[in-house]
């Protein structure tokens, strides 16, 4: 086991009002010497956040985390055999969970183990910041964001393009279209065209509120607003914003389930 590297708790820096930042305890843990010096580096940066330790194993950090009692937890993903021990810690008092991983792929397992972030190399400094600030923003208030169920509306979704890794709020996320290089994302404001695998993102964003309405088409449940028959196995989806979608004989049940949804709605 690896022994942790000896870090101050209790580094704050002076805000505005000439009050002191809370310190949010953090464990570090990844395999990859190079992963472990840039997050110490922008947790040290940041001065929000105190390292209590720094581990090169899963099963170094995860003893960590139930010996520490941290705030936040940065662990690489755990393979298989040791994801019990996340489930473990989800019945305790566990900590605000970023996993590490190698492919972006790996995001919906991330996810389904209770991860509230997800980080893939090129692990960069400023993609590191963007997570401390979403960190610092949820734990801060009275009702975290990433605290939240896997259902989480307010979750962010982490896509590629030949420029690397970024996030989009699944909240602003309307439409996903496969396309020859990966997925099209239709966003309230933009469309991005992205390298992420459409067949990997279904399962994944079935579970948080998407719908599979037809070969190569996902949309998000609640931005449906209305429902037009074209012939007695499809339909046409009006969504949020003026976008249409049309679905196909095999999403049926889908769209009998949405049908259902706007029914309740009308009624409140």
């Amino acid at each position: 086991m690896s022994s942790p590297r000896a870090y101050s708790t209790r580094r704050v820096h002076p805000i505005a009002t000439g009050g002191a930042l809370p310190v949010l305890t953090t464990v570090v843990a990844d395999t990859r010497p190079v992963i472990r010096g840039i997050l110490v580096h922008r947790l040290h940066e940041n001065g929000r956040f105190g390292i209590t330790g720094v581990y090169s194993t899963f099963g170094a950090g995860i003893a960590a985390v139930r010996r520490l009692g941290p705030r936040v937890a940065f662990l690489p993903l755990p393979r298989p055999t040791e994801r019990a021990a996340l489930g473990a810690l989800a019945r305790s008092a566990a900590p605000t969970l970023v996993l590490i991983g190698h492919h972006v792929d790996e995001a919906s397992a991330a996810f389904d183990l209770g991860a509230t972030d997800f980080l893939v190399p090129p692990l960069t400094p400023a993609r590191v910041d963007r997570t401390l600030a979403f960190l610092w923003d949820g734990l801060r208030g009275p009702r975290s964001r990433v605290d939240a169920g896997p259902d989480d509306r307010s979750a962010w979704w982490p896509f590629t393009d030949p420029g690397g890794e970024f996030l989009l709020p699944l909240s602003d996320v309307r439409r996903l279209q496969e396309s020859r290089s990966g997925t099209v994302v239709h966003t309230s404001g933009a469309m991005h065209r992205t390298s992420t695998r459409f067949g990997a993102l279904v399962p994944a964003l079935a579970r948080r509120g998407f719908v599979h309405v037809g070969p190569g088409e996902l949309v998000r449940g609640d931005a449906v607003r209305e429902l037009r028959q074209v012939t007695p196995d499809t339909w046409e989806l009006l969504l949020e914003g003026g976008g249409q979608v049309r679905s196909a004989p095999s999403a049926r049940e889908a769209v009998r389930s949405l049908m259902e949804t706007l029914g309740e709605l009308a009624n409140h």
